[in-house]
Order: structure tokens, then C-alpha cells, then sequence
């Protein structure tokens, strides 16, 4: 039984359970990675200790709360190019409305700020601001980073991951250091990886972002009928990182460790990114029913936070207590990003299908 929703939309009744995986979804868990790594290895690299401050900060502040809220944002404002994407939203929007998203994403910016204020450290009060303006700033007006190719991705890699992990390491900094010492050359790497595996994303997204009137990178040099030029182009983003390392050794800006996270960056060029895109597809056909675009795109984010966490682990001369801290985490990274997804509704939802809409 349906009935009418505060922001237009006619709201679908189902069970709770339901709706609760309908919340778990929206809050796109997987991608909670990227500022909880951030803030993880950073801390830990800098302090040392694996105490409750971590915790606190990784999981909550940068974790469920952050960017969580980032991605109710995503699911508000982002509904045109969802339409194609991932049409799927639009059935789910119908059960967790934009208002109840909203309402959800202010609490969870006064939690955010509540508990940087209880963390004591000024520092992460401020970089907790900072996140705040990033989450709601990237998808929602006036500024809506997003909508322009040069601040699209740019500030997506640079506000969720970058800032934690400046944040970690700030704030685990023991007191009394004359100062922080951060790791430049390993977090520009870290910034220009991350930057391309979102440029790279955006591949099988073209048409939704055409559509949308988004100005991504890629947005000009794709063909939506060529589909070899297509991936060749992806595969040549996937190498660029590779590149960039090996030139950052050469250069003496990075230690001759770092020669490993380009040599495994060319290894999955191999089991990546040489994945069948599938075939194109026209406007408001659901990218989400074919199984090998799915099974790419977990493959391609195991890849990003894998590639993630050897970047970090290299920051700091490699001992044994942060080889088997990175192994750990690494291992939790991948249990993550393959059972989350167990947890989103499935066609047993009872949520039917809203109409579609498609691009001219």
C-alpha cells in the first residue's frame, strides 16, 4: 500500500527489515574504506597505538558518520544520473525519502561534531569541519564540486581520503613533536591513485552522466558505441599510477620500496581491469542487472583499497608490527567489501520498480 511522501514521491510501505537494508545501501558501506583507511593508517603510522582514539576516529568520525552522510547527500541530489546509472535508487527513494535523508544526514554532522569536541584535539575538530563542508559541498548546491570535470574527482579524492588521513596522523602525533613530519610523496601517490580509480570509475557511468549534464573527465573522450576505445582508455587510467611511482622513485621523491606498489599495480592490469565492461547499454536500461559490471566493479574497489593500504604501509620504513598491521588490515578489507553487499535488499524486497527515465 503506498501513500503520499513530503517530497512529492509516493512512499512505499514494506517491513522493516527491508527498510533498514534500504538505509544499509544508501549509506554505500563499501566506500566508507576510503576515509576509514585514511584515518587508520595515518593515526597509526604517526602514533604507534592501536588505543581508542583509532577506533573512535576511523569508525565513527570518518566511518559511518562521515561518509555515510556524504552518500545520503549523493542519493539527494544526484537522482538524474541515477536514473540510468542505477535505477535501482529510484525504487529505493520510494521507501527512504529525500526528506528522511536530509533529516538523517544533519544528525549525523551533529554526531560527527560531537564527538571531534569530545575527541580533545582542536586539530580534528578542524578537519572534522573540513569533512563536513567536503560531504555536503561535492553533490549539493551552491557550489556542487561535482558538477564540474576539474573539481569532480579532484576533490572527491582529495576530501575522502587525503584529509583523514592528515588528520590521522596529525592527531597521533605524540605531544611535545616540534612537528608532524607527513609523509608528502607517499600522500600525493596516495591522491593521484585514488584520483584515476575514480576517473576510471566514471567509465561505465558515461551515459548517466551525459544525461545528468555532468562535466566528469572522461565525459569528452568517451564514445558510448565504441566500446574497444572505451576500454583501452580505462586500461591506460589503470597504468598511470604505475608510471608516476616508478617516476617518483627514479626522481628520489619516493624510497626504492615503493618500486613494489608499481610492480603490483601492473599485475592487476592482468585480473582487473581487463574485465568485460559488457556491452552499451541506451539510456534507462538498469547497469545493475548484469552480473559482470557488478562483479568488475567489486573487483576494481578490492583493487583501489588493496592498492590503498601498500601505499600506506610503504609511508614509514617497513617494520614488523606495521607489515602485520597492514596485513590485517588488508585482509579486513577484502571480508568488508565481499560481505556488505549481503546485507542490500534483493528482489524479495517487495519494492517495485518506478518508472524510468531516459536520456534524448
Amino acid at each position: 500500500m503506498a501513500k503520499s511522501a513530503g517530497n512529492g514521491s509516493a512512499a512505499t510501505s514494506v517491513s522493516l527489515a527491508t527498510r533498514l537494508r534500504i538505509w544499509w545501501y544508501f549509506s554505500c558501506p563499501r566506500t566508507w574504506l576510503y576515509a576509514v583507511l585514511g584515518f587508520h593508517f595515518g593515526y597509526y603510522l604517526s602514533s604507534g597505538d592501536l588505543g581508542w582514539r583509532l577506533w573512535l576516529g576511523c569508525l565513527i568520525l570518518y566511518g559511518a558518520v562521515g561518509t555515510g552522510s556524504t552518500n545520503f547527500i549523493n542519493m539527494i541530489y544526484d537522482t538524474a544520473e541515477d536514473s540510468i546509472n542505477k535505477p535501482v535508487r529510484a525504487d529505493y527513494i520510494r521507501v527512504v525519502t529525500k526528506k528522511q535523508l536530509m533529516v538523517a544526514t544533519w544528525v549525523f554532522y551533529a554526531i560527527s561534531i560531537a564527538l571531534s569536541l569530545a575527541y580533545g584535539s582542536g586539530v580534528m575538530v578542524a578537519f572534522t569541519l573540513v569533512s563536513i563542508f567536503h560531504s555536503h559541498q561535492y553533490s549539493a548546491p551552491p557550489l556542487r564540486f561535482k558538477a564540474h570535470w576539474l573539481t569532480n574527482n579532484t576533490f572527491l579524492s582529495f576530501g575522502s581520503c587525503t584529509i583523514p588521513f592528515l588528520a590521522g596522523w596529525c592527531v597521533g602525533v605524540p605531544p611535545g613533536e616540534e612537528s608532524y613530519n607527513i609523509p608528502w610523496a607517499p600522500v600525493f601517490l596516495n591522491f593521484v591513485f585514488i584520483l584515476l580509480s575514480l576517473i576510471a570509475k566514471d567509465v561505465p557511468d558515461i551515459e548517466g552522466d551525459r544525461f545528468a549534464n555532468l562535466k566528469t573527465v572522461v565525459n569528452p573522450l568517451l564514445h558510448t558505441k565504441d566500446k574497444r576505445f572505451n576500454l583501452s582508455l580505462y586500461r591506460m587510467m589503470a597504468f598511470v599510477p604505475a608510471a608516476i611511482c616508478s617516476f617518483m622513485v627514479a626522481a628520489g621523491f619516493l624510497p626504492t620500496r615503493y618500486c613494489l606498489f608499481s610492480g603490483v599495480s601492473v599485475v592487476f592490469l592482468a585480473t582487473v581491469f581487463d574485465s568485460d565492461l559488457g556491452e552499451p547499454t541506451s539510456p534507462g536500461k538498469c547497469y545493475e542487472t548484469k552480473d559482470a559490471r557488478s562483479t568488475h566493479f567489486v573487483k576494481m574497489f578490492t583493487y583501489t583499497q588493496l592498492g590503498d593500504c601498500l601505499i600506506y604501509c610503504l609511508a614509514v620504513e617497513p617494520t614488523a608490527a606495521t607489515v602485520a598491521f597492514s596485513a590485517i588490515t588488508a585482509a579486513a578489507v577484502v571480508v568488508w567489501i565481499f560481505s556488505v553487499g549481503l546485507l542490500y535488499p534483493g528482489k524479495e524486497s517487495g519494492v517495485a520498480a518506478a518508472p524510468r527515465q531516459h536520456g534524448g
